[in-house]
């Protein structure tokens, strides 16, 4: 006997006005933080590759340390000081590039607090400093996607912006402002993220019919993808990078930090970037005439980046992540996101590839494919055991 569409109506409805409402709210949440969409991905991007490698251990030590605290001031206390590093090690990096392009420590000084001050003569010196030394750059990797009248319309836009507190003011106000003041917005919503974010993943995790035992499994199978990425892409490039600075000074007496720069850029590339990073500096070798020392560059940075390569590998098989599709999937990422993003894409891209790498893993979790997330013997399957219990056994 069919029922009354009526009484149907009347079930449902209130379900359906529930579920608008959400859906509703939640437009219009978007609507409201759209201006700030570049910070917050930015900052949702960052919170996802560097929490296992930095907020966790520095949780595990504040908690060693003051085990009488509780849970939440542990996590605000260690939210502000892993917020804290990750902002001074990008400002420290910034620092020792800006005393290597000046060349000491004491005009690098007097360059910072004439921009503090908005020395319009000083910002007149450091932009034209840095456009040199981007066109020396380009001179030794001509292959690089540089246009000096962008960098220098960058610089200045950047430089003139140096005032955090007007900057921020104008960036709440008009959306528009500089870049310190996206930046410091960055790292407020990556403090919330740190210290929120366990308890935001805790709840999705609990909606979903997974044993204990299969959620630790995902959770360590992400704390070891995202150790491989940071390994896979900026520790790597890095040492691509200062490897091929050290060579080039040795052997050919070029600038080995413009050198290092360039390469390390080229090196973000997996596998042909660390191939061909050297092949440019040897070719300015070759035809001024240095046949010997152009051979030498080659063959050292080649030897080089073959141990370095072994190096991450070794350390990819022992966390488990040296599938070939992850690689893949990281080098598709660091690309598009260059193209999309620009810079910014070399966080953007391998925080997509790790977000898609860790639900691509739930799947087998939830229909009881247990056996492809231990085949690899990763670290997960040495702290759960052989076999995990499937979606049956709750």
């Amino acid at each position: 006997m069919s029922r009354d569409p009526r009484a149907v109506l009347r079930q449902w409805l209130p379900h359906l006005a529930l579920l608008g409402l959400i859906a509703l709210a939640g437009w219009w949440m978007l609507v409201v933080i759209a201006p700030l969409h570049a910070s917050l991905t930015l900052a949702i991007a960052l919170a996802v590759i560097t929490y296992p490698v930095l907020f966790l251990p520095i949780d595990r030590l504040v908690a060693s340390l003051l085990p009488s605290w509780d849970d939440k001031t542990r996590r605000y206390v260690t939210a502000l000081a892993a917020t804290t590093v990750l902002g001074a090690l990008v400002v420290g990096a910034c620092f020792a590039v800006l005393i290597a392009v000046v060349g000491d420590l004491s005009g690098t000084l007097r360059l910072v607090v004439g921009l503090a001050l908005q020395d319009s003569a000083r910002i007149a010196e450091v932009v034209d400093l840095l456009v040199d030394r981007t066109a020396a750059l380009v001179g030794l990797f001509p292959d690089l996607p540089v246009d000096l009248a962008v960098v220098r319309r960058e610089v200045e836009a950047l430089l003139s912006h140096m005032a955090v507190g007007p900057a921020f003011v104008q960036y709440l106000i008009t959306g528009t402002g500089g870049m310190l003041a996206q930046a410091a917005l960055t790292l407020v919503t990556l403090f919330y993220l740190y210290s929120q974010g366990p308890h935001l993943v805790q709840a999705l995790m609990s909606c979903l019919p997974l044993s204990d035992a299969q959620r630790a499994t995902i959770t360590a199978r992400f704390h070891s993808t995202a150790i491989h990425l940071i390994t896979g892409t900026a520790a790597r490039a890095l040492c691509h990078g200062l490897a091929l600075g050290l060579l080039a000074w040795a052997i050919g007496g070029f600038n080995p930090v413009l050198v290092a720069i360039g390469a390390g850029f080229i090196a973000l590339l997996p596998v042909a970037g660390p191939t061909v990073a050297w092949l440019p500096l040897a070719s300015v070798l070759w035809t001024q005439g240095y046949e010997v020392s152009a051979v030498s560059l080659g063959i050292s940075a080649i030897s080089a980046s073959w141990l370095i390569e072994r190096l991450a590998e070794r350390i990819a098989i022992r966390l488990g992540t040296n599938e070939l599709w992850l690689s893949f999937l990281l080098f598709l990422g660091i690309v598009g996101g260059l193209l999309s993003f620009g810079p910014l894409g070399l966080i953007l891209g391998p925080a997509a590839v790790l977000t898609v790498s860790i639900l691509i893993q739930v799947l087998p979790a939830l229909y009881g494919r247990q056996a492809d997330l231990l085949a690899k013997g990763g670290p997960e399957s040495r702290v759960l055991g052989p076999e995990l219990p499937g979606p049956d056994d709750h």
